[in-house]
């Protein structure tokens, strides 16, 4: 059966054009659109102030808004 995923683009800072960070097996991706939902192995969302700080150095400032980690099954 097919699964359908949608995330709203979420906004913790006065830019909402801005989406979140995503992030599919390390790397960052512009969009989850080519995923197959039955692959997702995990994911998480992360949107704790202090903790997207942190990270900001690694993602840069569109971290501010949030970062979706996707983990894929490897086959």
């Amino acid at each position: 059966p097919m699964v359908m995923i949608s995330i709203a683009a979420f906004a913790l800072t006065e830019s909402p054009s801005e989406g979140p960070v995503i992030v599919i097996d390390g790397q960052i991706e512009k969009g989850f659109d080519h995923i197959d939902p039955a692959q997702i192995k995990a994911m998480n969302i992360i949107k704790d102030k202090k903790l997207l700080n942190e990270l900001r150095q690694q993602y840069g400032r569109q971290a501010e808004n949030g970062i979706i980690e996707i983990e894929l099954i490897n086959k």
